[in-house]
């Protein structure tokens, strides 16, 4: 990692990061600190959970990528993050996650160094114009609507009209 990049590799995993970890370092005023605090006092932290769970369940199931184990030890995640009560999921104290107003992931799909991921996520078909996006592309992005659309059902459920 010299370089600032990490070598190819066969290892690929999902990981999924929610409001809730508490580091000093990433919480610098007092709206910081309200912001971090209303997550532990309502259910948006539950909610963001519960929307992580199905991102990683959705990300094993269809693009056969399982959520990072727990022995994998990643400086970042060791450093950074709170372990979650599932496995995959993590708590980290980002602005982007700590001041939103609605249950919010931070999702990482795949292992971009994985080599059989780098290689399909480049891939150009033949006659494909060069901003086209890869096939595994496609279904990364039918994974991520596909996880909305169930949190969105399972949060909320439709309503039926009539006895």
């Amino acid at each position: 990692m010299a370089d600032g990049s990490y070598p190819l590799t066969s290892e690929n995993y999902a990981m999924a990061f929610i409001p809730g970890a508490m580091h000093p370092s990433e919480i610098e005023s007092p709206l910081d600190m309200a912001a971090a605090l209303r997550w532990h006092s309502t259910k948006l932290l539950d909610k963001s959970a519960q929307f992580a769970e199905l991102f990683l369940q959705f990300t094993n199931d269809s693009l056969g990528v399982p959520p990072v184990s727990d022995q994998n030890r990643l400086f970042y995640l060791d450093k950074y993050t709170k372990k979650g009560t599932k496995t995959g999921i993590y708590h980290r104290n980002l602005a982007i996650l700590r001041h939103s107003p609605y249950p919010i992931v931070l999702i990482e799909p795949l292992l971009q160094n994985n080599q059989k991921e780098f290689e399909s996520l480049i891939l150009q078909k033949a006659g494909q114009a060069p901003f086209d996006h890869s096939p595994r592309l496609w279904e990364l992005a039918q994974t991520c609507f596909w996880t909305i659309e169930a949190y969105k059902n399972q949060t909320f459920p439709k309503h039926e009209s009539g006895p």
